[in-house]
């Protein structure tokens, strides 16, 4: 007697069927359990050697569907058994198929649209960094006009790394400007 007071606490929680208040929780919900009854159709289709068609729909309308052998010829052959001539009716496997077609379409296209928007930004970015480096080397360089002899140690310490990425710089440009099929190297040097 005292094992089965023990074992009462364990097991699974008795969840209470109702709609979820939570609009998040019920898209989890919703996702976790359409994988389930999937799976499960899945097992009954291989276990009894029978034909499933499952369709169902996000609180965000999306559908989505299960079939074995496949939605389109499970819905067809119901349709048919049923005499069923409306054209409305005839190929709903069809109509779910074009459904979940124009589903996938739309969300690559938010997709796309968020990328471009991404691209754009980041281009944006660029440039502004680009200005944001010029300003610096401008601001450096006011500094320099006068005459070299009158900088101090940290100055031409300055001064020398600059020109030395400066070098560097020329030394790719020419580097580039040699591997292009239209320029030669005496026109870029004679730059």
């Amino acid at each position: 007697m005292g094992n089965n007071k023990m074992m009462k606490g364990k097991g699974r929680k008795k969840i209470e069927i109702k709609k979820l208040p939570d609009a998040e929780g019920r898209l989890v919900t919703f996702s976790k359990r359409r994988s389930g009854i999937f799976k499960k159709a899945s097992e009954l289709c291989t276990l009894c050697g029978v034909n499933v068609s499952i369709v169902t729909f996000s609180p965000g309308k999306k559908p989505y569907a299960f079939g074995h052998p496949d939605v389109d010829t499970i819905v067809d052959r119901y349709y048919l058994n049923q005499n069923i001539q409306t054209s409305d009716h005839a190929n709903i496997g069809a109509v779910i198929a074009e459904a979940l077609r124009g589903d996938r379409i739309c969300a690559l296209n938010r997709e796309l649209e968020k990328l471009v928007i991404d691209l754009e930004l980041e281009k944006w970015r660029g440039v502004k960094l680009e200005r944001m480096k010029e300003e610096i080397l401008q601001e450096r360089c006011q500094g320099w006009v006068g005459s070299i002899d009158a900088l101090g140690m940290h100055e031409l310490g300055e001064l020398l790394v600059l020109m030395e990425t400066l070098s560097k710089k020329v030394g790719n440009l020419v580097g580039e400007k040699q591997n292009e099929p239209s320029t030669s190297l005496q026109h870029v040097l004679s730059l």
